[in-house]
């Protein structure tokens, strides 16, 4: 054998790798886990959004007054500050649809299972609510249409104090003709000022919901695949173990 010929050793572990690599469960932890990336954009999105509308109805260093104000003084830092929620709802409505887009296309190996029924089921009801509608063509109009009408609105109570609310303008955005059926419905459904806060945790609660149920799925789908694998793995010099659930 000449003296770089690989060992005995060294063929066996190579090929277990490669079987490792190439086995249904691993293929099927690494798009589980790509998954679970996009809807870590999608929660860190919605948390700086979700900051910014609290900081600006909180009234930190008077920014709600300045978005809502007139007054020459406050033109540029409202400006700034209004840049800066268009920003953050950009991105926020961007890696909404990117998580559902990934989703749909993970869940079409899954056709014919009971997982895929009871997933068409979950997103049936979804859409018919029609808060996912709206979120889901938001960012069209956001994207490829222009500037949602944002507003800022200062309530006076009693003449001692005020509350601050983010909103989009219901009547200006049901303006545009392109909206789905549901998200029309749901817009109409709306009071003229529609919270950008409400929509933005309503729709954070809806998301969390399904995935939770949906990560469960991966045991039910994968177990024995995982298992598998695991076996492998447990040959390698390091050992181990790969995990049933993405983390």
């Amino acid at each position: 054998m000449p003296d770089d010929a690989p060992s005995a050793d060294a063929v066996h572990l190579r090929d277990l790798l490669a079987a490792i690599d190439s086995h249904p469960g691993t293929r099927a932890r690494k798009a589980w886990d790509a998954l679970r990336l996009v809807h870590i954009a999608f929660v860190g999105n919605q948390a700086e959004l979700v900051e910014l509308v609290e900081a600006i109805e909180s009234n930190q260093n008077d920014i709600g007054l300045a978005m809502a104000s007139n007054m020459p003084q406050y033109a540029e830092k409202s400006h700034a500050l209004y840049a800066e929620l268009f920003r953050r709802l950009h991105n926020y409505v961007s890696s909404a649809v990117t998580l559902i887009d990934h989703t749909r296309n993970l869940t079409k190996g899954y056709e014919g299972t009971d997982t895929h029924t009871e997933y068409a089921q979950r997103i049936a009801e979804i859409r018919a609510g029609g808060l996912g509608p709206f979120v889901a063509k938001l960012r069209v109009f956001v994207v490829h249409v222009g500037v949602p009408a944002i507003g800022t609105q200062v309530a006076i109570q009693n003449g001692v104090g005020e509350t601050i609310t983010s909103f989009i303008d219901r009547d200006s955005a049901l303006k545009w003709p392109d909206w789905p059926a549901d998200a029309r419905r749901y817009l109409e459904s709306q009071p003229p000022h529609v919270s950008l806060r409400e929509v933005i945790t309503a729709y954070g609660a809806v998301v969390e919901e399904l995935y939770r149920w949906f990560y469960e799925q991966f045991t039910v789908l994968h177990g024995d695949d995982i298992d598998a694998v695991n076996v492998l793995i447990g040959q390698t010099p390091w050992g181990g173990r790969m995990p049933s659930l993405p983390e």
